[in-house]
């Protein structure tokens, strides 16, 4: 059972948290309604942020290799 906090997707009917139908890999489906939902990912162009591309710092502990 998927996490009710964390889940992202949810039914718009009913607002149930979506499973996988097993049918399709991007196939999802509400366990309440019944209602299906086909998985579309979209890649949108966005504005470079120079913040983004920095790396992270971390200060080494004394007895850390």
């Amino acid at each position: 059972m998927p996490d009710e906090t964390f889940s992202a997707m949810r039914c718009l009917r009913c607002k149930s948290t979506l499973d996988r139908s097993g049918r399709e890999p991007h196939r999802y489906e509400c366990p309440t309604c019944k209602q299906h939902y086909l998985l579309v990912m979209q890649l949108v162009p966005v504005d470079s942020d120079d913040r983004l591309l920095e790396e992270a710092h971390a200060e080494r502990h004394p007895g850390t290799e």
